[in-house]
């Protein structure tokens, strides 16, 4: 069966913060779409997304400001699509669509995690975290690894600075953490060796879901251990 796909455009997604009224125009063809999103002033919190077979939507870029102080917004790619296979799968969606509207809206930051962060493409994975894996504080917390964060604006900040600054993000607060970096905690497995490193976020989403494998990979291995 044949999917049927249009596009829609959100013209204020602080709505219930600014006490105002929000407007969605659906039904839209990619280049109307993209047409009508310029239209609205850079200075609305507004979106842009899709929808699959009139019944499954999702929002693939919004304009928000980046940088405290920031009156006009930035387009960002919204990565929830690559959380979801189907979407992520579609190639209609997350090739063509996404590639289209990267090009046309000048996009070069990326909304993930409640987190602004740079686009992760022509980034290779760091040779340099190989053979590392992260040193959580807590099992299963692998943000505990993050001794500090650096964000645009405000420089290097630890987790209780970090999050005093930005605990109303999204709510009372318009901005949300522009995260260029991290410091985190590693180990390399059989070495005894641990250590501290930098790491771009792209690269830590990357040894985050390494260091999952290796924990679970290991949990397997103990449980088999467990039933001889």
């Amino acid at each position: 069966m044949e999917h049927t796909y249009s596009f829609y455009v959100v013209d204020n997604l602080r709505y219930m913060q600014d006490g105002q009224q929000f407007v969605v125009e659906s039904g839209l063809t990619l280049d109307a779409a993209i047409s009508r999103y310029k239209e609205i002033a850079d200075t609305h919190t507004k979106a842009l997304g899709a929808t699959i077979d009139e019944t499954k939507s999702l929002d693939l870029v919004h304009c928000r400001p980046a940088e405290p102080g920031e009156i006009s917004g930035r387009n960002l790619l919204v990565a929830d699509y690559l959380e979801i296979s189907a979407w992520k799968n579609n190639i209609l969606i997350a090739v063509n669509a996404v590639n289209i509207l990267k090009e046309q809206l000048c996009i070069g930051l990326m909304f993930s995690d409640s987190r602004i962060i740079p686009l992760p493409e022509n980034e290779n994975a760091d040779p340099y975290f190989d053979d590392k894996y992260l040193m959580t504080r807590r099992h299963g917390d692998y943000m505990s690894t993050v001794n500090q964060l650096y964000v645009v604006g405000y420089g290097w900040l630890g987790p209780r600075e970090f999050h005093e600054a930005f605990a109303d993000a999204g709510y009372k607060s318009p901005y949300f953490p522009y995260i260029t970096a991290y410091n985190v905690g590693y180990y390399i497995p059989g070495r005894s060796q641990t250590g501290q490193a930098d790491i771009t976020p792209h690269n830590f989403d990357r040894l985050v879901e390494k260091t999952k494998q290796y924990d679970l990979a290991k949990q397997k291995l103990g449980t088999e251990r467990d039933c001889r």
